[in-house]
């Protein structure tokens, strides 16, 4: 080989070089998304009196912040004005550049004491494109299940839905084992098999005996998968009780695209390094938590 080719070769080489790293670098932006976290949260008896502690409020900020989607449940505020007031809260205080918007169900409830159901979303990942309030014609339900439809163009499974469930206590028998009819009906109204179960479905305890859990339908048919198991504590305080769940049926795509190991109870007061009496003034419920694979460009 003469002189010439031993210059060229390593030329070459070093031109070669810089042209992969060029394309690395223009592939950067195009790598995996990050994940999202959705969350579940009752905070028990939500409302002007909780909104205006100023104790409770800054750590329900921290606590909400986490998530890009978060079902709150046991919102009770006759005004209806209370949710907006804390979102708007969170909005001005963390992740300014990806604010939470959020839709409400109606009031519901069977007594004056009634309820609501509320998703904050954060519109820089996702989007809502339907929204469903069960038809509850048998009157199963004290609060019926409240559904969302959701897209993204960040997430590898682009569509899905959530309905959302704060069961009556002393009916939680009766309203979860009729959970295989909602989800039939929510799945042929959004048009797709992505659908999660979350919320306060007192599913344990005194409410839901080991026994009367084997009974249920939605625990009978294998097709179900109940991510957040009977032995987890979702409850702060002495007791001990697996009552707010997250359940998908094992043909949809939630089981291919949550992360592993994301499925959580988050101990806000151990994270947050709270108090008893302030822990229990958030609630007596944790909120429960999962993490949703982001699009894979390549």
């Amino acid at each position: 080989m003469g002189r010439g080719i031993h210059v060229l070769v390593p030329l070459l080489l070093w031109v070669g070089l810089l042209t992969v790293r060029g394309d690395v670098s223009e592939l950067d932006g195009l790598r995996d998304q990050p994940p999202i976290r959705i969350g579940a949260f009752n905070i028990q008896i939500f409302g002007k009196n909780k909104f205006n502690d100023p104790g409770v409020v800054p750590e329900l900020v921290k606590i909400l912040s986490r998530y890009d989607i978060v079902l709150v449940q046991e919102i009770r505020d006759s005004s209806e004005t209370y949710i907006h007031k804390l979102v708007d809260v969170v909005n001005n205080s963390t992740r300014q550049d990806e604010p939470f918007s959020l839709v409400v169900s109606q009031r519901l409830g069977r007594s004056t004491s009634k309820e609501q159901y509320a998703y904050l979303y954060r519109q820089k990942y996702v989007n809502v494109v339907a929204q469903y309030q069960y038809e509850d014609t048998q009157d199963i339900f004290e609060r019926p299940p409240y559904s969302v439809k959701f897209h993204s163009d960040v997430l590898e499974m682009h569509e899905f839905g959530i309905i959302g469930l704060h069961t009556k206590p002393d009916a939680a028998f009766t309203e979860i084992d009729a959970l295989n009819v909602v989800y039939d009906e929510v799945e042929k109204r959004f048009g797709t098999p992505n659908i999660l179960i979350a919320g306060d479905l007192n599913a344990d305890c005194s409410y839901l005996s080991r026994t009367k859990m084997s009974a249920l339908s939605i625990r009978q048919d294998s097709d179900y998968r109940w991510l957040i198991n009977d032995s987890q504590d979702t409850t702060v305080g002495s007791t001990d009780c697996a009552y707010d769940r997250f359940i998908v049926k094992r043909n949809s795509s939630w089981l291919d695209n949550i992360l592993p190991n994301s499925v959580h109870v988050f101990l806000y007061d151990d994270e947050l390094q709270l108090t008893e009496d302030l822990a229990g003034s958030i609630s007596d419920h944790y909120p429960i938590e999962l993490q949703l694979r982001g699009k894979c460009e390549f």
